[in-house]
C-alpha cells in the first residue's frame, strides 16, 4: 500500500494573488515503476509536503519519510524554497526549484524533511525591519505597524529555504527568494508648482535561480526640469542584496553614491537625505535548522547621512533576504526631499538577496541528476517537498 504524509494548505491572506497558480499534488500514490526509473522494480511510494501556518508563515517543523531496506536504492526528489513577499509593481523573489535522484546506502534510510514557508508582505508606514527567511522553515512575517504617521513604501519578507537531511548531514537544499521593495514619490500638488520631479525605482527581489546578484538597485532622486536636458541635483543610490552561496551568507546592498550638486541648488534649508547600506545574511550552520538565515531588510534611521537635516518623513526600507544554504544579504534603504523645490522627494529601498542552494549529499547520500528551475507558485507561496521510491 502507499503512504502519504500531507498536510493541506491553509490560504494564507497575503498569498492571495491574481492568477496565481498554486496547484500542488496532494494523494500518495501507487503505481508501476516508470521508463525513467528502469533500474527500480515494484510500485511507487511518494509522500508529500507543504508548509502550512494560515496567516503567519509556519515554524520550520521536521518531518520524516523512512525508506525500507528492501525498496530501490535511488530515490526521485523534487524541493522548493519559499516564494518571498511581494509589493506594488514589484517582482516577487522565486524560491529554487530542484528535481532530481537520491542514491542510498543499503538498509533503511530516514530523511529529514523541512519545507520553506512563504515570506510576508510589508504594510506601508511602518519603522521596523523586514524579517529575512529562517535558513530552514519559516519564512519572514509581517512586522506589527510601529509609527501610521510616517508614509513608506511597500517592501517583502524574504521566503524560507527547504531542506533535505539524514540526521544531522544536509543532503540537498533549495534556497528562498528575496523581497522586493518598493519606492514612493511626492510633489507639491496645490498651488500646482512645476520645475522640479523626483524619480524612483521599483526594485526587485533575488530568486534562487536564474537571477544576477546582486539584485533590483535603487535610485532616489530629484531634477531641475527647466534646464536640457534635466539636471539630477541631489540623489541616493544603492545595490540590493546578493544571493547566498556556497554556504556563506549573500552581502547587503551597499550604498554607491549619495550626494547633492552645490550652488545655486544647494544648501537648501529643510531638506533631507540619506542612503543606509543593506545586512549580510547568515551563513550556514548559523541560521534556523543548521542553514543561513536571510538578513533583514534594513530600515534607514531618522537621522540623515551626509550631513542632511533630522529626517521628518518616511526613509524607506530595503527587501528581506531569503533563507537557504547560506542566507541572501538584505537591501539598503534611502530617502531624498526637498521643501523648496515642488516639496518633491522619494524614498524606498532595494531587493534582497535569496538563500543559497546545495546538492553535495553525505552521509553515504549521493545527489544525481539535478535540474534547477523556480518555485513556480506567486506572491507569498510555501515550498514543497516531494519524495517518491520503489519497491
Amino acid at each position: 500500500m502507499s503512504t502519504q504524509e500531507n498536510q493541506a494548505r491553509v490560504i494564507k491572506r497575503r498569498t492571495l494573488a491574481a492568477g496565481a497558480a498554486w496547484s500542488i499534488p496532494t494523494v500518495a500514490f501507487a503505481s508501476a515503476a516508470p521508463a525513467f526509473a528502469v533500474s527500480c522494480s515494484g510500485t511507487a511510494t511518494s509522500v508529500t509536503h507543504n508548509n502550512t501556518g494560515g496567516t503567519t508563515s509556519a515554524e520550520g517543523v521536521v518531518r520524516t519519510v523512512t525508506i525500507p531496506a528492501s525498496a530501490c536504492r535511488i530515490v526521485q526528489f523534487e524541493i522548493w524554497g519559499g516564494n518571498s513577499g511581494y509589493v506594488l509593481y514589484g517582482n516577487t523573489g522565486r524560491g529554487t526549484k530542484i528535481t532530481g535522484e537520491l542514491t542510498l546506502p543499503v538498509g533503511a534510510v530516514t530523511l529529514s524533511l523541512i519545507v520553506g514557508g512563504g515570506g510576508g508582505l510589508r504594510g506601508t508606514g511602518e519603522t521596523a525591519f523586514t524579517p529575512g527567511g529562517w535558513g530552514y522553515g519559516k519564512g519572514g512575517d509581517i512586522p506589527t505597524q510601529s509609527n501610521a504617521n510616517l508614509v513608506g513604501a511597500q517592501v517583502g519578507a524574504g521566503g524560507g529555504g527547504t531542506a533535505i537531511k539524514m540526521g544531522l548531514t544536509l543532503i540537498a537544499a533549495a534556497g528562498g527568494g528575496g523581497g522586493s521593495s518598493d519606492a514612493i514619490q511626492t510633489s507639491q500638488s496645490t498651488p500646482v508648482c512645476t520645475g522640479w520631479t523626483a524619480s524612483i525605482v521599483k526594485s526587485w527581489g533575488g530568486s534562487g535561480y536564474g537571477t544576477a546578484s546582486p539584485v533590483g538597485y535603487q535610485t532616489l532622486s530629484i531634477y531641475d526640469t527647466t534646464t536640457t536636458p534635466d539636471t539630477k541635483v541631489i540623489w541616493s543610490e544603492f545595490n540590493g542584496g546578493s544571493n547566498g552561496s556556497g554556504g556563506s551568507g549573500g552581502i547587503g546592498g551597499a550604498v554607491t553614491s549619495i550626494n547633492s550638486l552645490g550652488s545655486p541648488y544647494y544648501p537648501s534649508t529643510g531638506a533631507q537625505w540619506g542612503a543606509w547600506a543593506g545586512t549580510a545574511g547568515g551563513s550556514t550552520g548559523g541560521g534556523t535548522e543548521g542553514g543561513g538565515n536571510g538578513a533583514d531588510g534594513r530600515f534607514g534611521s531618522m537621522s540623515g547621512t551626509n550631513g542632511s537635516a533630522a529626517i521628518t518623513m518616511s526613509v524607506g526600507v530595503g527587501g528581506a533576504g531569503g533563507g537557504g544554504y547560506g542566507g541572501g544579504g538584505s537591501g539598503g534603504a534611502g530617502m531624498v526631499y526637498d521643501p523648496n523645490k515642488c516639496k518633491d522627494g522619494g524614498w524606498g529601498g532595494s531587493g534582497g538577496g535569496a538563500g543559497g542552494n546545495y546538492i553535495g549529499g553525505g552521509s553515504g547520500v549521493a545527489v544525481r541528476g539535478a535540474a534547477f528551475g523556480i518555485n513556480p507558485n506567486g506572491d507569498s507561496a510555501d515550498g514543497y517537498i516531494n519524495i517518491t521510491y520503489y519497491g
